[in-house]
């Protein structure tokens, strides 16, 4: 019985901690949206799997044909990338800034240095 309880006790435990993630993840995606950021949703296996292979719910910079872009990859949630240009990250961080100085909470959770993910960029399109 006392097995059956201390397992019972850490898979609340788990599902707590993947409905706050998921939570953290909702939010953080409000915020990208109204600061302008782009959503690609993976619609074909290369994307998926591209998407996959990505850091995962944390800002990152990268350069493509020649621009830096800021994505934002969520393979579990909404199986997409939101995508931005420097003056939607800019407004991003400001709006970040707002959401923890209302709520305590951070939304600002970003990979420093460009990105060294390769390939599979070319199966997203044109930004």
């Amino acid at each position: 019985m006392r097995n059956f309880l201390l397992i019972l006790g850490a898979l609340v435990l788990l599902a707590g901690c993947a409905a706050a993630e998921q939570q953290n993840a909702n939010e953080t995606s409000m915020v990208l949206s109204q600061a302008g950021f782009q959503v690609q949703t993976a619609k074909t296996p290369a994307q998926k799997q591209h998407l996959d292979s990505l850091p995962q719910r944390k800002v990152f910079k990268l350069k493509r044909q020649g621009q830096d872009w800021y994505v934002f990859a969520d393979a579990k949630g909404c199986n997409c990338l939101y995508i931005g240009d420097y003056v939607q990250y800019q407004r991003y961080k400001s709006y970040a800034w707002n959401w923890y100085m209302q709520t305590g909470q951070e939304r600002l959770d970003y990979i420093s240095g460009d990105s060294t993910t390769s390939g599979g960029w070319n199966d997203w399109g044109p930004w």
